[in-house]
């Protein structure tokens, strides 16, 4: 069981949170987003909120529509 805050999310249960990978999480870092205690990333859903709502230039996706939960997606 995880220690964390319900608002704060690992590396991880962040990817999961937006349907994405964890490398593709791990660059939102460079843009600012997530805070790093030690070795690991925590990122606070709200923020994540924000840059998955973040309107995309040049017509880029948004995260996967399952985003949003911490349920494992399964195929149709």
């Amino acid at each position: 069981m995880s220690k964390t805050k319900p608002d704060l999310l690992t590396l991880t249960e962040a990817a999961q949170y937006l349907g994405v990978t964890r490398q593709a999480v791990h660059k939102l870092t460079e843009k600012g987003i997530g805070t790093r205690y030690g070795s690991v990333w925590m990122f606070s859903r709200q923020e994540l909120d924000a840059w998955r709502d973040k309107p995309r230039p040049y017509g880029g996706a948004r995260p996967k529509a399952s985003a949003g939960t911490l349920e494992p997606t399964r195929p149709a």
